[in-house]
C-alpha cells in the first residue's frame, strides 16, 4: 500500500528533516565547543563545580566533558 502525502505536508516533512539535520550538526558543534571550554577553564584552575556553574551544567557533566576532552586530546 502506498500513502499519498499532500504536497504541503511533503514540504513540511522535508523542512523538518532539514531542521533535524541542522540540529544534529549544531549539537555536535556545541559539544565540541563545551569540551574546549572545559579544558580552558580547568587549565585556569577552576573546579568542576565552578566549571558547571559557568557552563550551566552539573559538576558531573563538567567532569564527563573533561574526560571526553582529555581522551580526544590524547
Amino acid at each position: 500500500m502506498r500513502l499519498i502525502v499532500p504536497e504541503a505536508a511533503a514540504t513540511e516533512i522535508e523542512s523538518a528533516d532539514e531542521a533535524r539535520e541542522l540540529s544534529r550538526h549544531y549539537n555536535a558543534l556545541a559539544a565540541t565547543k563545551a569540551r574546549a571550554a572545559v579544558l580552558e577553564l580547568r587549565a585556569g584552575g577552576l573546579t568542576l563545580d565552578d566549571i558547571g556553574a559557568v557552563l550551566h551544567i552539573s559538576k558531573q557533566r563538567a567532569g564527563q566533558l573533561l574526560k571526553e576532552a582529555t581522551r580526544a586530546a590524547a
